[in-house]
């Protein structure tokens, strides 16, 4: 498994708890290793069968989880802690489950109804903020004046997530997140190209975010979902998080 150290400026207001000692007198910050994954469903998915109903959710608390401009229930601030060894959605034959320390779908393969968009890992130390971005320009056809088509790359415009954390101390049994921000952008469709039959154009893309606080505590797992409609593929974002022995292990 490959994780990513990624570390950017140090918060204010710390009081030094939950500092470990390291050579020479030095004090060295514990790091929590987080570790994400994007999931998103098939269109028509069963509802009943994701971790939670948003809609129903929306329903007992309208005034906390609205309808946004883009006419999707926000959800900031949502989530549900499970037992990251319960965890498990089944459709058809296959199983989604926390297994092997990550998350995968059995039998592998196939034509499972879910696909994991991205799954990043990252280790941040306590007290500081992390930001990683996971993801790819998005290859497609433009044509030129002379008829013939040429290859661009939508740089500005990437296909990926973009994750956002800042970890606190919190107990022996819990890791402390002060603020969690996740995006994910996704090709929804693309632009026509005269006289090209085929889907090749600029694409055309969807964003989604939230944001929200969260203290997970040990053996847990944060089901977060992403804004979304009643038309839209479901995203959530399954996150694990456990503090490192000093010196990485």
């Amino acid at each position: 498994m490959t994780w990513i150290l990624a570390v950017a400026a140090v918060l204010g207001g710390g009081n030094g708890a939950g500092v470990v000692p390291g050579g020479g007198g030095a004090a060295v910050e514990p790091a929590a290793a987080v570790e994400m994954y994007f999931v998103t469903f098939e269109a028509g998915f069963d509802r009943s069968k994701l971790p939670m109903d948003i809609e129903q959710i929306a329903r007992e608390m309208p005034e906390h989880f609205p309808t946004g401009p883009s006419g999707r229930r926000r959800t900031d601030g949502l989530a549900r802690q499970v037992a990251i060894d319960k965890f498990e959605i089944r459709e058809r034959d296959f199983r989604l489950a926390y297994a092997n320390g990550r998350l995968e779908t059995t039998p592998a393969g196939g034509d499972a109804p879910w696909k994991v968009l991205t799954s990043p890992r990252i280790i941040v130390l306590v007290g500081q903020q992390a930001c990683v971005s996971v993801g790819r320009p998005v290859p497609y056809l433009e044509k030129r004046d002379d008829g013939s088509l040429i290859l661009r790359y939508a740089n500005e415009t990437p296909e990926g997530a973009t994750v956002n954390v800042k970890v606190e101390r919190g107990d022996e049994a819990s890791v402390r997140f002060s603020e969690i921000r996740l995006r994910v952008t996704r090709v929804t469709s693309r632009e026509a190209i005269a006289d090209v039959p085929l889907d090749v154009g600029r694409p055309i893309m969807d964003a989604r975010e939230t944001t929200l606080g969260l203290t997970l505590e040990r053996g847990q797992a944060a089901i977060i979902p992403l804004p979304q409609n009643e038309q839209d593929p479901p995203i959530f974002v399954l996150l694990t998080a456990r503090y490192l022995e000093h010196g990485g292990g």
